[in-house]
């Protein structure tokens, strides 16, 4: 019985993000692996990433000024990103379900399909410095 490589690879790249706690860029998750499996090549995470988000087992976080991220946490959630470091957080907000539901009643050609939600905010840290400066 042969083993699938790229089956290897994806569950070497899965399992990586699911044990980090947090919001990982691809070259994050990358670094972190290269550690332990130094064969593994950059372009196979990048690959394995998209494959896993369209499986549904990870999310994947489009951020429109920094590069994208990843997480373990694949139910319905949002997101605030803090201005100064760049560091995002989880978000609960569960009014949304119910404004997503209303959208899609409104008068239009298109059936909504998802939606990407990133407040922009301070984390407690930065503004800890801020507040020092």
């Amino acid at each position: 019985m042969s083993v699938n490589r790229n089956t290897v690879q994806r569950e070497i790249v899965y399992q990586h993000l699911a044990h980090m706690c947090g919001h990982f860029t691809a070259d994050e998750l990358y670094e972190k692996i290269h550690k332990n499996y130094p064969g593994i090549s950059k372009a196979t995470v990048y690959r394995n990433l998209k494959t896993l988000t369209a499986q549904g087992r990870i999310l994947h976080i489009a951020v429109h000024d920094g590069a994208d991220r990843y997480e373990k946490l694949v139910k319905k959630h949002y997101h605030v990103k803090c201005i100064y470091c760049g560091r995002i957080s989880d978000v609960s907000l569960p009014f949304m379900e119910s404004l997503t539901e209303e959208a899609q009643k409104l008068e239009s050609d298109c059936r909504i399909v998802g939606y990407s939600l990133i407040f922009d905010g301070v984390c407690s840290e930065c503004a800890e410095s801020v507040e020092d400066n």
